[in-house]
């Protein structure tokens, strides 16, 4: 059972100026409260033309809304006249949040969720130093909350978009097929709904995603396919073991056994964010048999995080440092700590790995 985040010694977290890709996230000691620290860097680049490491993330923004009332969605609240008094000079600070995040996060291609329109991401787009190109979708939610997906086109290069789920969520899913440094790959952007939703729309919504993964992997066997997003499930709940099904694998399974997690509720860590994918990237490629430089799962993931993410005292102390803290404005990041994957090739080299504390 995870301890409670307030008996912790948050600044044994982390280390601010950590780099370097934390290997196998189990092997971390218990004495971390919330994840292990995350890569920083160009992935070095192999021989074989190509890098030899791809790093892959998703966070959820948590309510990433511009400051205009837009008549057609639940807005309102965030806007200057709204309830949160939501104007440019907020904005602004929560835009620069999470670009500086996502700036920190350095991965090659990051799925969001609760983006409120393309807009916003565009706002986000030129807040960043990193370079990245974007793709943007309109759901049914009631509240105007979107998914996205941020892609280096020296990476990916997109061939299809398309949206799943229909009438069954009201977030649709964000499925974008494409070519990853030339291999065929597909992505699968969710955010399922929350545990304030009913049950039944939670199990329609876990079971159409299940059948839209599943029917990817089953229908084209040699495409890999990566599904991340908040799914509002730990890997191990039923809703999770749902999604995930029998052709799917996440490591996070391992993460939540561990008691880790990238969101916070009454003091327990909950793995709510993680990414799954299909079987065959698992596989790590036979020398000899041509697929040397393909890519597949080498067991390097976690969770990011760093003091300036986390609630450093009060009753709060652990948590993720969140925009609202109920009605208090409190200039944080997000609820949500960002989960990330890397993809490596055969005979790959670790290059600045550390050792944990």
């Amino acid at each position: 059972m995870p301890i409670p985040l307030s008996s912790q010694p948050i600044r044994r977290l982390v280390r601010r100026h950590a780099t370097g890709f934390c290997k196998r996230l189990p092997s971390i000691a218990a004495s971390t409260v919330l994840a292990v620290c995350t890569g920083a860097g160009i992935p070095a680049t192999a021989s074989g033309g190509g890098p030899e490491r791809v790093k892959m993330a998703f966070y959820n923004t948590e309510n990433l809304f511009d400051t205009i009332r837009n008549p057609l969605i639940s807005d309102g609240e965030y806007t200057p006249q709204g309830a949160r008094h939501w104007d440019t000079q907020r904005y602004a600070c929560k835009i620069g949040r999470i670009a500086r995040v996502l700036d920190e996060l350095n991965a090659d291609i990051v799925g969001l969720a609760e983006v409120e329109n393309e807009a916003v991401v565009r706002d986000l787009m030129f807040a960043m130093r990193q370079d990245y190109n974007y793709i943007h979708r309109n759901t049914d939610d009631p509240r105007g909350i979107d998914v996205a997906l941020l892609y280096r086109g020296s990476a990916f290069v997109p061939q299809r978009v398309n949206q799943v789920g229909g009438n069954a969520v009201r977030r649709q899913f964000l499925v974008v097929d494409g070519d990853l440094y030339g291999e065929r790959v597909c992505v699968v952007v969710c955010h399922m709904p929350s545990m304030l939703n009913g049950a039944a729309l939670r199990n329609r919504a876990a079971d159409a995603l299940h059948a839209a993964a599943d029917s990817l992997a089953r229908l084209n066997p040699e495409r890999k396919v990566i599904v991340m997003g908040d799914f509002n499930a730990t890997p191990r709940s039923q809703a999770g073991r749902t999604v995930t099904g029998e052709r799917f694998f996440t490591p996070f399974t391992e993460s939540e056994r561990r008691g880790y997690g990238s969101y916070v509720y009454r003091d327990r860590r909950l793995q709510y964010d993680f990414i799954m994918m299909s079987h065959n990237l698992r596989e790590v490629p036979k020398a000899g048999t041509g697929t040397d430089t393909e890519l597949h799962f080498g067991d390097t993931y976690g969770i990011f995080v760093r003091e300036y993410l986390l609630n450093m005292s009060g009753s709060k102390r652990g948590y993720p440092l969140r925009t609202f803290d109920g009605n208090i404005y409190t200039a944080g990041y997000s609820d949500h700590l960002p989960v990330w994957i890397v993809l490596e090739r055969k005979n790959t080299i670790p290059v600045n790995d550390e050792k944990q504390e």
